[in-house]
């Protein structure tokens, strides 16, 4: 009996005079990659205020350092060259869910006014990143999709079944391409997943921002993905 790497076993009958040896089975063994545990469903909500007071602490230091002030509760704002500048954190509408948590995007923003949504020049951080910095927020998407608690059965049951896959995709790896176009938002359910979210603008934020100075002025006008 030969193994190999513990993937399929090899049984050889006995060579017959003048002949070598002959397979008599094969089996081959399933290996399955590593999945995390699913996290227990919280009873308290992880709010976006939650969420922001995370990142601010995180981003504030920078933030401070480029001249920025607070703009509402989720933004900040400077004056520079007789434009205002916005950097800004923008959760979904659809708000936390005890299963599938929710979603967040970092927008930047050129104006005329230190108003959000009023800019001539506007974009969300996915498209200023570099590939490798897109990898790792999809990594991070993924280790948050894979550890939600399991999916909402009632939920499931009501929906229509086209609308379905929809729901489930909240649960499951992003297998689509790394790809600077599509418009990616950044999955949260907790403490953790906020802290790893802030430690990852920490890095990209003042990068994507000069980036984003640089480029011409442009309206996106994408949807939630």
């Amino acid at each position: 009996m030969f193994k190999f790497g513990g993937l399929c076993d090899i049984a050889l009958r006995p060579a017959a005079p003048g002949r070598g040896p002959t397979i008599r089975a094969m089996r081959f063994r399933r290996t399955r990659r590593h999945e995390p545990p699913r996290r227990q469903t919280r009873s308290a909500a992880f709010r976006a205020t939650d969420l922001n007071k995370i990142l601010r602490a995180e981003l504030a230091p920078w933030l401070k350092d480029m001249g920025f002030k607070l703009l509402g509760s989720t933004g900040w704002v400077r004056s520079a060259e007789g434009e205002h500048h916005v950097v800004a954190v923008q959760a979904s509408q659809s708000g936390w869910d005890p299963h599938s948590g929710n979603r967040f995007v970092v927008e930047f923003e050129r104006s005329e006014r230190p108003v959000r949504a009023t800019g001539f020049s506007r974009q969300r951080i996915w498209g200023l990143l570099d590939e490798i910095s897109r990898r790792e927020a999809l990594r991070i998407n993924d280790h948050v999709a894979e550890t939600l608690p399991p999916p909402n059965q009632q939920i499931l049951r009501e929906l229509p079944p086209e609308l379905r896959p929809h729901y489930l995709a909240h649960f499951e790896r992003d297998t689509r391409p790394v790809d600077a176009t599509r418009d990616v938002w950044f999955a949260y359910y907790d403490e953790d997943d906020a802290s790893a979210w802030a430690t990852f603008l920490g890095k990209n934020v003042p990068l994507a921002f000069a980036t984003f100075l640089r480029e011409p002025p442009s309206l996106l006008g994408h949807r939630e993905g």
